[in-house]
């Protein structure tokens, strides 16, 4: 008897812990979808930055869309992101590592690392995956729009010009 109901409790523990919120369960997301150019001859002396302007959130459509009541503190944090060639397949192994960071117009010397990808394998292909990073995102996101800065350093030169897509998705939870 002493077995049997010493494990009816540890059922019943591991029950209601079970029960309990997560607070990483993705309740939304927000996601952003960009192109920027690499542009030929670049060298593998400097790093270059590549600034994207204006980009629309949509927080304020997607909140709405939540019915969430007055107060409620949102989260959001960074989740995935990706470089990639859409168009022409263009192998990006030129790329050595990149870093994504956010801005807003107001505070443009706030920019937080985002995501990143150090040392990029040389068999990459036509797309990167960068690695998020851990930070409260929720108050550059919630402005209407935000900018992002693409830091690139090359392991060796640019040949021709390249149209790269920036995917980005923020978890979001409440």
């Amino acid at each position: 008897m002493g077995k049997f109901t010493f494990g009816l409790l540890l059922l019943s523990i591991i029950g209601i812990q079970s029960c309990g919120k997560d607070k990483n369960t993705k309740k939304f997301e927000i996601k952003i979808d960009k192109y920027f150019e690499i542009p030929p001859g670049l060298n593998t002396l400097d790093a270059y930055y590549f600034p994207i302007k204006d980009i629309y959130t949509n927080y304020d459509a997607i909140i709405k869309s939540l019915n969430l009541p007055a107060g409620t503190k949102v989260s959001l944090v960074p989740e995935a992101a990706w470089i990639r060639d859409p168009f022409t397949g263009a192998d990006l192994d030129f790329i050595d590592k990149a870093t994504v960071f956010l801005y807003t117009n107001d505070k443009p010397d706030d920019r937080p690392e985002s995501f990143y990808q150090d040392l990029i394998p040389l068999s990459v292909g036509s797309e990167i995956q960068l690695f998020p990073t851990t930070y409260e995102a929720q108050p550059f996101l919630s402005h209407s729009t935000i900018n992002a800065e693409v830091r690139l350093q090359l392991r060796r030169n640019s040949v021709t010009s390249i149209n790269v897509n920036l995917q980005m998705t923020f978890r979001g939870t409440y």
